[in-house]
């Protein structure tokens, strides 16, 4: 991806930890193809996403992925019967039934389609990719969604319980439904991924991450502080970048009521 469109998207939300690509390959032919290292690491999912977060681009395979859950959520392995029937969710505590456990599965959107690995990187290194992630603090979160919102209106998708964060929240779940989801990671993620009590993830198919970003552009007047926009602006080394003017002195709630004076000046 264009490296001007990442750098734009860290600096406007100050993002700490790189978005990140993921590509879903689905044969042996079209991975052994890709000019791209493979993984010299071996773990779940989520650990192999913190490498990606910390800057190596690299490809990998069932091999080097140590959970199988994570492997049954992106397609490299298929799940049997009684784990797609909610009973080792039951069996383990996670759910207090296997018809709940059943519905927790459904929602998981496991790939249906054996699938051969996938590549991960920082998103500016990809350049072809499936997902976007971002790991992000809350607040981080919300203006994501602003903007989303502001391009896409209310979200139709999200699902997310506290488990399979990384696999099925960020990558199975957007990739099949082909829109944003929200992940409030698990503790799986926080352990191998290393990522704090803070911190939750988001991700989006690459093919809406333009309006996405323009969204969250957007929404820099209405909704960030005088401090934050002198941040940004501080931060840019060309403002005219943004495609907007940043305005110090306008928020959302002046903008209100300028219309419900509007309103009462037209009764």
């Amino acid at each position: 991806m264009k490296s001007e469109k990442v750098n734009l998207l860290k600096v406007v939300l100050n993002i700490k930890r790189n978005p990140i690509g993921v590509k879903l390959i689905s044969s042996k032919e079209a991975y052994d193809a890709l000019e791209v290292e493979a993984s010299k690491k071996i773990g779940p999912i989520c650990y192999h996403s913190r490498q990606a977060m910390d800057g190596h681009l690299f490809k990998a395979n069932l091999q080097h992925v140590s959970c199988n859950y994570g492997a049954y959520a992106l397609g490299l392995n298929q799940a049997e019967a009684a784990i797609l029937q909610g009973q080792s969710l039951e069996f383990c505590g996670l759910s207090e039934t296997s018809i709940i456990g059943k519905e927790m599965i459904d929602s998981m959107n496991y790939m249906t389609s054996k699938l051969y690995g996938f590549v991960m990187g920082p998103l500016e290194a990809m350049t072809d990719a499936d997902i976007v992630v971002i790991i992000s603090d809350s607040e981080t979160a919300m203006r994501m969604m602003q903007g989303y919102a502001n391009k896409f209106g209310n979200p139709q998708n999200l699902s997310f319980f506290g488990n399979q964060a990384l696999c099925a929240d960020l990558i199975s779940k957007p990739f099949k439904s082909k829109d944003v989801n929200i992940s409030l990671l698990c503790k799986g993620a926080r352990n191998y991924g290393r990522f704090e009590s803070s911190e939750l993830g988001l991700s989006i198919p690459i093919g809406m991450f333009d309006d996405f970003l323009e969204g969250i552009i957007k929404t820099i007047n209405p909704v960030s502080s005088l401090k934050e926009k002198q941040r940004i602006l501080n931060a840019l080394e060309d403002p005219k970048a943004l495609g907007i003017d940043i305005d110090l002195n306008y928020n959302y709630g002046l903008g209100l009521k300028e219309f419900d004076q509007k309103i009462i000046n037209e009764k």
